[in-house]
């Protein structure tokens, strides 16, 4: 069995990536029910409420889309923590397959920019900041935390911010 039920009823099929297959209350839901740090977060703290914050604080239209749908992978194979990636060179090469083959072309998002990767960095150390107990982030060859209050959501608050989210993107970039 190649394939994973999705929480709309549908299959996501390992074997036979197509972007049929990816839809967004997919995404949305798994996203809001996956916690960021492996859960080990003051209050949980969801990829989709992460993937909102970075898509909110990006002033390009197309780029904020592409910060919202960065961690869409997540929706169908678990995160790992980058410090055990570099060990496992396969699942960042079946973590791009799925976005080559299944989610980027499902939503017109072409990859992953430099300004979202930056997004991204910016809010690892600003939730690191306020979520962790720890300092690591505090070392000098780190950015600055951005200047934003992360709040405690509901998952289902997170679920519906990201629809929402999307449908302001994507009705932004098709006009």
């Amino acid at each position: 069995m190649p394939w994973i039920s999705t929480y709309t009823g549908g299959r996501f099929d390992f074997d036979n990536l197509r972007p049929e297959q990816v839809k967004i209350e997919d995404i949305a839901h798994s996203l809001a029910l996956t916690n960021r740090f492996n859960g080990h977060t003051k209050f949980p703290y969801s990829v989709a409420q992460h993937s909102i914050l970075c898509a909110h604080l990006i002033n390009d239209r197309r780029l904020a889309f592409d910060a919202l749908m960065h961690d869409a992978t997540e929706a169908y194979m678990p995160d790992l923590s980058s410090p055990l990636k570099r060990f496992l060179p396969e699942f960042k090469e079946l973590e791009n397959k799925i976005w080559q083959q299944a989610i980027a072309p499902a939503f017109g998002l072409s990859g992953k920019y430099a300004a979202v990767k930056m997004m991204d960095i910016e809010m690892l150390i600003t939730e690191a900041s306020q979520l962790l107990d720890c300092n690591w982030w505090k070392e000098p060859h780190w950015p600055k935390p951005i200047d934003i209050f992360i709040e405690e959501w509901t998952w289902t608050r997170a679920e519906s911010e990201f629809l929402m989210s999307y449908y302001q993107y994507k009705g932004k970039n098709d006009n």
